[in-house]
């Protein structure tokens, strides 16, 4: 329904509610860019669905590679690469506790999953005939593994952050920070620079931290060290400021 190539922060949005039998089922994607060595580039995802409006059950899924691993931390995963070792880290933001009559719930589990096609038989056969499970990469992926998020709620409202790193390299801190009702806001650190990330759902109100703005999201880039802000991108957006000053944005 949307797509917004940008230098900082590439933009898209889907509406798959036919094919989830749902009232609603949308989502939004975000990829924002490495900066010259200061940080890794990483890509967020909103999803908004409403099953049938009443409490539900939904599953947020990443299928990977067939010799990856997934550790699971609470409520974050990470992802293991098998050839080089690099790593993927996963996390995951619900609404806030007290804005629902019952709080959301998030349980993080994995398996093993396969085909769904009737076309390919017997999957563990069809396994056996490669000499490591990594060769399916080159035709058919009868069998990988797959991160699952099960959440449940009166909707389907989640943000979720995937953030690569180089093997060896520590992971960034995310923290959930406090914004407005029917909102999300993270802020992402690594050493020299820090993110801050906020959707809004209807309103449109963008206040986290010191940033305010009005439009559907934004993200906003600062300097560690001076807090000089170095990026910043918004969707549909109209105005926004950090601490109070003016701050040029693509829109």
């Amino acid at each position: 329904t949307e797509y917004r190539p940008d230098p900082f922060c590439d933009f898209a949005a889907v509406d798959s509610s036919h094919q989830h039998n749902c009232c609603w089922a949308w989502r939004s994607l975000g990829l924002v860019k490495g900066d010259n060595g200061l940080c890794s580039g990483y890509a967020w995802v909103v999803d908004d669905i409403n099953q049938a409006n009443d409490w539900a059950d939904f599953w947020w899924t990443l299928n990977t590679s067939p010799e990856n691993t997934i550790a699971l931390k609470g409520e974050r995963a990470t992802i293991q690469g098998w050839r080089h070792g690099n790593a993927m880290d996963v996390h995951f933001a619900l609404p806030a506790v007290g804005r629902y009559p019952k709080p959301h719930t998030l349980a993080l589990t994995q398996d093993m999953a396969v085909s769904s096609s009737h076309k390919y038989g017997d999957v563990d056969a069809a396994v056996k005939r490669f000499i490591r499970p990594s060769d399916m990469l080159h035709g058919p992926v009868f069998r990988r593994p797959r991160l699952i998020a099960k959440i449940s709620g009166y909707n389907g409202r989640i943000m979720a952050l995937m953030i690569p790193r180089g093997k060896g390299m520590a992971a960034p801190v995310v923290e959930r920070i406090s914004s407005l009702d029917n909102s999300f806001a993270l802020q992402v650190t690594f050493p020299r620079v820090r993110d801050t990330l906020v959707y809004a759902y209807e309103h449109h109100l963008l206040e986290a931290d010191d940033v305010k703005g009005v439009g559907t999201w934004c993200v906003v880039r600062r300097d560690r060290r001076t807090g000089r802000v170095l990026r910043a991108a918004m969707g549909d957006g109209t105005s926004l400021s950090v601490a109070g000053r003016p701050v040029r944005y693509q829109a």
